[in-house]
């Protein structure tokens, strides 16, 4: 399941960006997954949830998944 590893990723790269103040300050995480990224909205979730085990820092900050289409286009 690459979405735990996926999970440590994003909160390691937010506890790099922000400060620890704004950190605190987050309300929630907004994602947006395309159909060819290979990530199971749903297992993304559940893997979010399982942080919060050994992470209770942030709680109180919410996942907000968006899955978005596929979009070709192909000139002639």
């Amino acid at each position: 399941m690459h979405e735990t590893s996926i999970v440590n990723s994003i909160m390691r790269t937010l506890e790099q960006e922000f400060e620890s103040e704004k950190l605190h300050r987050m309300k929630a995480i907004h994602l947006k997954v395309g159909i060819l990224s290979n990530i199971e909205p749903r297992l993304l979730h559940n893997a979010y949830s399982a942080y919060h085990i050994t992470n209770p820092g942030y709680h109180h900050v919410a996942l907000h998944i968006e899955s978005t289409t596929l979009k070709i286009q192909c000139e002639v």
